[in-house]
């Protein structure tokens, strides 16, 4: 389903990045680590288009998006989280999840001005869809509260029901449970799980490793913008390469 092939990325001379290569299969799991600046969110905003990769090629589903606009990948199916949660204070927690539709309605102004058949019927389905993720994530009493006056940990389980609403193909959690307490986290990791049990294609960024372990199909390693490592979440653990990077032994 994702395919990286040789991607680099260099900010006024310091390597970012440095030819990373590896591929993500449909209906997987698959877990990237490593210390602070070790490149993961630089590789997420390239292939989330956020930002353009120097060298190298990013496919998905067999379309090359190096070079597309954020908006136009996620059209094609990928959608994102990010570290800080990105959600609208003011909007309540369904109006937050209605917002993340709007760019797979139908473009035609008339059609939205004359609130045609076919937006009414795409916005029955939104909020249909809104709803039950509500529910998912256990926030279905709250769905009327503003985002802003949830807690954080809500904040950031309504943030991965945003990016699961359109039905991607391939969604990129950023540090889903950085700055979360015990409680929330076990409430993502018990979604996560059951979104992957039904086929959903995830690729993550964590730092909590337990997490990392328990969750994960195969595990990417990262340090100072290389790959240095890749295996089951086994091998991982006991690579000497990541002890010394990413555990510091």
């Amino acid at each position: 389903m994702l395919e990286i092939h040789g991607v680099s990325k260099s900010f006024a001379g310091v390597h970012a990045l440095e030819s990373i290569e590896f591929t993500v299969s449909e209906g997987q799991l698959v877990s990237m680590i490593g210390p602070n600046g070790s490149g993961k969110t630089t590789l997420f905003n390239c292939i989330s288009g956020f930002l353009r990769p120097d060298a190298g090629k990013i496919v998905f589903q067999g379309k090359q998006i190096g070079a597309r606009a954020p908006f136009e990948i996620a059209q094609l199916g990928l959608s994102r989280t990010f570290q800080s949660v990105r959600l609208f204070a003011k909007l309540s927690a369904l109006e937050n999840l209605l917002v993340s539709m709007q760019q797979h309605q139908d473009d035609s102004i008339l059609g939205r001005f004359f609130h045609t058949p076919a937006i009414r019927r795409h916005e029955a389905t939104a909020t249909a869809r809104a709803l039950e993720l509500l529910e998912r994530v256990k926030l279905t009493a709250h769905q009327a509260k503003p985002a802003g006056e949830l807690s954080y940990g809500q904040r950031k389980l309504l943030s991965i029901a945003a990016a699961l609403m359109p039905h991607p193909k391939l969604v990129l959690l950023d540090e889903p449970t950085s700055a979360v307490n015990p409680v929330a986290i076990l409430a993502i990791r018990d979604l996560l799980r059951e979104i992957h049990a039904e086929g959903q294609t995830i690729l993550l960024v964590e730092h909590n490793m337990e997490f990392v372990m328990e969750l994960s199909e195969r595990v990417v390693v990262l340090d100072a913008g290389r790959k240095i490592a890749e295996g089951s979440p086994r091998q991982v653990r006991e690579d000497k390469r990541v002890m010394e990077a990413y555990l510091g032994s």
